[in-house]
């Protein structure tokens, strides 16, 4: 019954890869459908409060003085300034935009270096394949709803991600281009230095990602007309991305944060609670999460399965990639842990570790990829490679479906938590409009979206001042 299926055939192969692109679309959309109930939480309320009350260029001011809500990351405040004006609608709207650009990113780059290699690759594995990834860095990131959901979690640790996923694609694009186009440096140079502005965490990861790709770049320049072309843009992205670094380093709100810290580790001291903070990471991962990772492996699999191998490359290459793609993820994960290991001695909170997530799934299904390919030269691969692809493919796609089954139970926590969100919001609305000086409202539970904080009782406490400046009203105290 096994023969029913050729996958030698297109037409075989393009009914698995749709099946898996159509059921990832479909999560991926819910999973943004979700982010239609994004609201102001937590340190929302101090940024979008000075920028209400002073202005852009007042907010932006905050880098050398204000060390209430991390104002030294130029990115952060302005790119927080900017969504401002655009209301709860720019909340809704920023979950669905982070997962296409994450998606088309991750795209990009797994095009632009099969052309960079002349790999001939189904598209429809490509989107899959980019597609998988962002489900999945969501689906398992440390902490959902502050990484994806939430506007202070989302802009200094996930943007970061995407951003340079973005330009690793458009360094490698100039390696495909003989004559790049006008906007080349320019963007590279906005994308460098404005991604590098959000956070420590992620100016390390990008830094380290640009670095890497200059590397090589050196290493083939002599070698690789591809090398040759993708020097300067390199070039162009390490020089804005490490401008951007040293504004964050200079600002004497950043060194006033950081001096509450107490004393930064030691050279020696930092060099290993970053190895091991990233060690424990990559192995409490697979630790805690052994099946969605396995689900992964198993689903590059699948794609490289149903993708007409190369041949032309030596096995000792594809041995040597998968190494060094390990040595790399590992190499990104630890730069974005490097600034709390120096700074907190302690590995960084769990939504900074949605880069470090991301970074690890994308190593794992390249090296499956890999992987496959290297194991199905042996020449006794053929004989169950039919039956591998068919279990791959009833296991992937059952345990997608899955996923998405029991995502839906998060919709009714979200709108729930909207609803009383909106009602609040109304009510703070005609409470300053009355002039009102003190107002009682309900505080939003924190617990199912990881503990994010909102109002509490005490009407001094930093989120209700913070709100209370953002409404124009005297006192705000959260009811539990």
């Amino acid at each position: 019954m096994f023969n029913l299926v050729d996958f030698n055939k297109p037409r075989s192969r393009s009914l698995i890869l749709w099946a898996l692109i159509v059921l990832l679309a479909l999560g991926l959309a819910y999973f943004a459908f979700l982010g239609s109930y994004n609201r102001y939480y937590s340190d929302d309320w101090c940024y979008f409060a000075d920028v209400k009350e002073l202005g852009l260029s007042q907010s932006l001011a905050g880098y050398t003085s204000n060390v209430v809500y991390s104002s030294s990351r130029f990115s952060l405040t302005l790119f927080s300034a900017l969504i401002f004006p655009l209301g709860i609608t720019g909340l809704k709207l920023m979950t669905m935009f982070g997962l296409i650009f994450f998606s088309l990113g991750v795209q990009h780059v797994f095009s632009q270096f099969a052309d960079l290699f002349s790999i001939k690759i189904d598209k429809k594995i490509v989107i899959a394949g980019s597609f998988l990834i962002a489900f999945f860095s969501i689906y398992i990131a440390p902490i959902r709803y502050q990484s994806f959901y939430w506007l202070t979690g989302f802009l200094p640790y996930t943007l970061p991600l995407i951003i340079a996923i973005w330009i690793a694609a458009i360094i490698l694009k100039a390696g495909n281009t003989e004559k790049p186009a006008l906007y080349t440096r320019p963007l590279l140079g906005a994308l460098a230095f404005f991604g590098a502005g959000f956070s420590e965490a992620g100016a390390a990861f990008l830094l380290t990602i640009i670095i890497f790709l200059l590397a090589t770049v050196f290493l083939f320049r002599n070698e690789h007309k591809w090398a040759t072309r993708m020097l300067i843009p390199s070039l162009w992205a390490l020089a804005f991305a490490t401008l951007s670094v040293t504004i964050l380093l200079l600002s004497p709100a950043s060194w006033e944060r950081v001096s509450r810290y107490g004393e930064m580790a030691g050279a020696f001291e930092f060099i290993q609670l970053t190895l091991k903070y990233s060690w424990d990471f990559v192995r409490l991962s697979l630790a805690d999460l052994p099946l969605p990772h396995l689900v992964v492996a198993a689903s590059a699999v699948l794609l490289s399965l149903l993708h007409v191998e190369d041949k032309h490359t030596s096995s000792s290459i594809l041995v040597k990639a998968i190494l060094l793609i390990a040595l790399l993820a590992f190499a990104l994960i630890a730069a974005s842990y490097a600034p709390s290991a120096l700074i907190e001695k302690n590995p960084p909170h769990p939504r900074t570790r949605v880069i470090a997530r991301s970074t690890m799934l994308m190593a794992i299904v390249l090296m499956a990829w890999l992987g496959t390919q290297l194991a199905a030269r042996h020449k006794y691969f053929a004989k169950i490679r039919f039956n591998i692809t068919i279990v791959l493919a009833a296991l992937t796609l059952i345990y997608i479906g899955r996923a998405l089954y029991l995502s839906v139970e998060l919709q009714p926590i979200y709108s729930s938590r909207a609803r009383i969100w909106d009602e609040r919001n109304e009510i703070l609305l005609s409470s300053a409009e009355l002039g009102l000086e003190y107002i009682e409202v309900q505080a939003i539970d924190g617990a199912p979206i990881g503990g994010l904080r909102d109002f509490k009782l005490a009407t001094t406490h930093w989120i209700n001042v913070c709100a209370a400046r953002f409404y124009g009203v005297g006192e705000i105290s959260g009811l539990p």
